[in-house]
């Protein structure tokens, strides 16, 4: 599964997920889209999955309903990946 951490991920997560391709939105110059726009870029990047912070998810608003899943985290760091 292709997966994109939004800004506020945290990186260690991909450490749970290997066998996942994991990108982050810095890696790929993204981290200034907002909203739809993002969503818009992921879909087109062929992305299946956005992890992304729940202030993020609270103040989208998109044109369109989206293709693509949006996990939300509700804390940085939910539990411990060391």
């Amino acid at each position: 599964m292709k997966i994109l951490f939004d800004q506020g991920t945290p990186v260690p997560l991909r450490k749970i997920l290997p066998d996942h391709s994991i990108t982050t939105t810095y890696e790929l110059g993204w981290q200034t889209l907002e909203n739809g726009n993002l969503i818009t870029e992921a879909e087109a990047d062929g992305f299946d999955v956005i992890q992304v912070a729940v202030s993020v998810v609270c103040s989208l608003r998109c044109d369109s309903i989206p293709l693509i899943s949006l996990v939300v985290s509700l804390t940085a760091m939910p539990f411990d990946v060391r």
